[in-house]
């Protein structure tokens, strides 16, 4: 993941509650978006506070969406961008559903912050057992280094060598395949 999209997750959950609760009080979708990006620091709060700018200069809600969501192609925005073009064409309550989707974001970053920590003792577990060997090596060389000398140079010893490094590295890509999967 990007430097770039962690930003944006980290600060578009606040943004999306800032945008809804001022639309809830009656506000424009453009006064809105720029009192939420000019409260937010950093590049997407001031990527918001262009586009309200945009929209209240009297450019058309749809355009500045589609440019935006060129700048941040994430799921979450690109829902968000649909939600409110969806809303502008058609009409309906804007506040309803920034209001479930305001939800929705902190719902999701509550989920994401609990699996994190779930699966922090297997990460750090599966460190720990990854960085057993080297120890091991670094002890052998320090306590032991005929042995480590014969591992590593000698052309007999080397193929113990070659089977310690694939059975570590296949180990792992288990490993980190296995929290992909649980992660990811």
């Amino acid at each position: 993941m990007t430097w770039q999209r962690k930003q944006f997750e980290a600060v578009f959950p606040d943004l999306l509650n800032l945008i809804s609760g001022a639309v809830s009080s009656g506000d424009t979708l453009n006064n809105a978006i720029i009192f939420a990006g000019g409260l937010q620091e950093g590049f997407v709060g001031q990527a918001f506070y262009q586009m309200g700018l945009q929209m209240a200069a009297g450019q058309p809600a749809d355009e500045v969406l589609l440019r935006a969501c060129h700048r941040f192609p994430y799921p979450h925005f690109l829902f968000f961008t649909l939600a409110i073009r969806a809303n502008i064409s058609r009409g309906g309550q804007l506040k309803t559903i920034l209001q479930t989707l305001s939800v929705v974001m902190f719902n999701g970053r509550v989920l994401e912050k609990k699996k994190a920590s779930m699966t922090a003792e297997s990460r750090l577990s599966a460190k720990i057992v990854g960085a057993i060997p080297l120890v091991f090596f670094v002890i052998m060389k320090v306590f032991i280094p005929e042995d480590f000398d014969f591992v590593v140079f000698n052309l007999e010893g080397r193929g113990i060598f070659y089977y310690v490094l694939g059975s570590e590295l296949l180990g792992a890509f288990i490993i980190w395949k296995l929290m992909r999967g649980t992660v990811g």
